[in-house]
Parts: structure tokens; C-alpha cells; sequence
């Protein structure tokens, strides 16, 4: 499966003389104003490593407009300070996990993943009471579980793409993980040869959702994924 990563412009992804260091890089544990988020985030990522007995891992995304649209701050503010790779990887080598699982195990509260989140704010002006319905029920479903639980939540058995929410920006509410260090005949484009080959960031038209059978249900509830 195609997968995009951002690297700092000093990292290989092939190179195994070369660590990946999560935590030392990640904004959220080293710059975010609440120190409060920071130690939770701190957390998450060691419990991670513990539960996978690494802490070699490259996150991915799985789309390539994503990983324009959606680059975190370290990419947005310091575009060129960082490369974007992509990869071809066999399924079977991808971690799959929840973002839901993920963002409340990071930050202490529930946060609708991009895909979740985009079907709520697709559907805030023509379904307003059902909308509110929905957030509440996501709220609900992810306040009730424990760090560990959490913890078993967020690894799942497959990707989950399709949320039901036609034109949709986001390909769907699962994030891609992957060992460092990578196949060097798994990458598809280097930006150590090719140099910036990527364009963007680009911007979408946020759609709109007619259909108020989309909000009868969290997909969290029957998760296809697990």
C-alpha cells in the first residue's frame, strides 16, 4: 500500500545506522504551552512503544492530499526543514490504529478523529439536534475507558477508509505505522534524489451532509477495523 511520511531533511528512512526519535521531535511533548498535555502525550507515546517492544516507528499517512492538507505544525511552519517521502508497503508490515483510541489516550479527552469530525461539521446546519446527538454519543463512548483499554483500542486488524459521508475530504478515522528502518526497495520517491517533488498545501471545499441516516450511528460502535 502507498503510504507519505514527512521526515526532517537529515533523516533516512532506509538508513539503519539512523534512530527515529518521536519524542525529542513531537511539538505536543517538548513545545505545547500545557505542561499538563505534554506529560500525557509523553505517556502515550511510551506506552505505545511498550505495547509494540519498539519505538522505531514512522507515522504515515495513507493519502497522498492528506499529507498536504493535513501536515502537522512542525511541516506547516517549517516546510523546508522537512521532506515528504512515499513508500510502498505490504500490508502485512503496516500498524494500523485508531486515531479515536489515539487522541484520547494523548490528550486525556475525547477528539473526533478527521474523518468522524468531518461528518459532525458536515451535518452542524441541516441536522443540528442530530449532529449535537452525535458528538455527544462519541463523547460518551470514549470517556468511558480506562488508559489500558484505551491502549487495547488503538491497534486494529485493518484500516478504516470509508466512513459513509459522500465527497468526503478525509479517508476515513485510521492512521499507518511502520518500522524504521524501511526497505530501500519499498520507496517510492526519495526526496534525497528527486529533491521537492510534492506540492502544496492545498485546500478543499468542506462537503455537506444531506443524509441524516449518516448520524444514526458512531461508527466507533461497530468498528469494522477490529
Amino acid at each position: 500500500m502507498r503510504l507519505w511520511t514527512w521526515q526532517s531533511k537529515d533523516f533516512s528512512l532506509f538508513e539503519k545506522s539512523q534512530k527515529v526519535e518521536s519524542i525529542k521531535h513531537s511539538f505536543y511533548v517538548n513545545k505545547y504551552p500545557n505542561l499538563n498535555i505534554r506529560e500525557k502525550h509523553r505517556e502515550a507515546y511510551e506506552k505505545m512503544f511498550q505495547k509494540l517492544d519498539t519505538n522505531q516507528l514512522i507515522w504515515c499517512f495513507t493519502n497522498y492530499i492528506e499529507s498536504i492538507e493535513k501536515a502537522s505544525i512542525e511541516e506547516f511552519e517549517k516546510i523546508r526543514h522537512c521532506l515528504l517521502w512515499e513508500i510502498d508497503i505490504p500490508d502485512n508490515e503496516i500498524i494500523w490504529y485508531c486515531n479515536a483510541a489515539w487522541n484520547t489516550l494523548r490528550t486525556g479527552k475525547p477528539a473526533m478523529p478527521e474523518g468522524i469530525w468531518e461528518i459532525f461539521h458536515s451535518s452542524e446546519y441541516l441536522f443540528p439536534e442530530e449532529a449535537k446527538r452525535y458528538e455527544n454519543e462519541f463523547n460518551i463512548f470514549w470517556s468511558g475507558n480506562a488508559i489500558e483499554d484505551l491502549l487495547n483500542l488503538v491497534f486494529l486488524k485493518k484500516p478504516v477508509f470509508d466512513l459513509g459521508l459522500p465527497n468526503a475530504r478525509s479517508t476515513g478515522c485510521s492512521g499507518a505505522l511502520v518500522i524504521h528502518p524501511v526497505d530501500i526497495q519499498k520507496i517510492i520517491k526519495n526526496p534525497f534524489e528527486i529533491g521537492r517533488w510534492w506540492n502544496g498545501p492545498t485546500q478543499k471545499n468542506w462537503p455537506i451532509n444531506n443524509d441524516a441516516n449518516i448520524l444514526k450511528i458512531i461508527p466507533c460502535l461497530n468498528c469494522p477495523g477490529r
